[in-house]
C-alpha cells in the first residue's frame, strides 16, 4: 500500500459514518483514562490511525480535515512522502498510527 492508497478518491473530507467517538474509539479512549495519567490532557475524543496531506482518519473509519497542521510539528502535512522516506525507522507503517501503541507500554508499568 502506498502513502495514499487508503484514501478513496471518492469520498468526500470530511466524512463521519459514526457518531464522534465511534464504538471503536470509544472503547480505546476508555481504556486509555483507565491506564494513563490524567495530567496527559486529550484535546480531542479521537483515535486517528493514518494521514495524508490534511486528511486524517480515525480508528472507525471516519475522515477530518486537519485544522491543526503545523502545530508543534513541521507542516508537511501527514505522511508525506519526502519526509516518510527520510525517516523511515521512526514512522509505524504507511502513514499509519498505532493506537494502542501507547496503551501496550502504559500497562506493561502496570506489571
Amino acid at each position: 500500500m502506498t502513502l495514499d492508497t487508503w484514501l478513496d478518491p471518492n469520498r468526500t473530507v470530511p466524512d463521519l459514518r459514526t457518531k464522534l467517538p465511534g464504538p471503536l474509539g470509544t472503547k480505546l479512549l476508555e481504556e486509555d483514562l483507565s491506564i494513563t495519567s490524567p495530567s496527559l490532557p486529550r484535546a480531542y475524543p479521537m483515535v486517528p490511525v493514518r494521514g495524508s496531506g490534511a486528511a486524517v482518519e480515525d480508528i472507525d473509519g471516519n475522515l477530518f480535515l486537519d485544522f491543526n497542521a503545523g502545530i508543534a510539528v513541521n507542516s508537511t502535512g501527514h505522511a508525506h512522502p519526502a519526509v516518510v522516506h527520510r525517516d523511515r525507522g521512526g514512522v509505524a507503517g504507511e502513514g499509519d498510527w498505532q493506537p494502542s501503541r501507547g496503551l501496550e507500554a502504559a500497562e506493561s508499568g502496570l506489571d
